[in-house]
């Protein structure tokens, strides 16, 4: 016979377990993203359940101590990749003086006639992307405040470098945004240079980015292949 009480704890802990953070979603094997975690109640009881290894963070503000205190828990890295991590001082200091405190401001999304963000923005999602596609970092979770603009261009980016087309990219960032798409975010996507991105070994590679991954590999070795053939028509016909 069960304790008195047992079935009403393991049910308890099993609601627990259902509450998914804010904008939660399966990306690919081993990637999840959502909305800021500690917005709703059980959500860390849910993720404890993903067995993440890292957690990306997006978002301007430091980390919470909720967040903190969960990754430590749960041995799980966190990358926290907030502009204040990367701006120089003064950058970050314009930042506060425009919008009263780091909050209030967009990490990944100023405007160009404010700060010139895009070289910015491309040294983050590069860095992000590279730790996304390397097995030894999985499973990760990638979050920020509302789990849309930032979250939505980084894995807008990580879909181009699996292959999607543009139009698959923006139905899937609508998705989550909705009317509060930004035209900002989709040019940034559109614009973003996936050649940037340095991939790890192949055997660090997710099997769900080999195939394309192995196509450039074909295509080069096919134009190896017809340069070299060439190459031998030319000879024969110059004997």
């Amino acid at each position: 016979m069960s304790a008195p009480g047992g079935g009403g704890e393991a049910l308890a802990l099993q609601v627990a377990a259902q509450c998914t953070p804010p904008a939660f979603a399966h990306v690919c094997p081993h990637i999840f993203r959502c909305a800021d975690p500690t917005a709703q109640s059980g959500s860390f009881a849910f993720l404890e359940s993903l067995g993440l290894r890292s957690v990306v963070l997006l978002s301007i503000e430091y980390p919470s101590t909720a967040l903190e205190q969960f990754c430590a828990k749960n041995h799980a890295e966190l990358h926290h990749f907030g502009i204040e991590r990367r701006w120089p001082t003064p950058n970050v200091i314009g930042l506060r003086e425009a919008y009263g405190a780091p909050s209030k401001a967009s990490s990944l999304f100023l405007s160009s006639h404010e700060i010139n963000s895009f070289s910015v923005l491309e040294s983050i999602v590069k860095d992000a992307l590279q730790l996304l596609l390397d097995v030894r970092n999985h499973p990760v979770l990638v979050t920020d405040t509302a789990g849309i603009f930032e979250t939505g261009t980084l894995l807008g980016c990580l879909r181009k470098m699996q292959g999607w087309n543009f139009l698959s990219i923006l139905v899937e960032y609508r998705g989550f945004a909705g009317p509060l798409a930004r035209s900002t975010n989709e040019r940034f996507i559109e614009m973003f240079d996936t050649d940037l991105v340095t991939l790890p070994p192949v055997e660090f590679i997710p099997d769900w980015l080999l195939p394309p991954q192995q196509f450039f590999v074909d295509e080069q070795e096919r134009s190896d292949s017809a340069g070299t053939s060439d190459s031998s028509r030319r000879d024969s016909l110059s004997q």
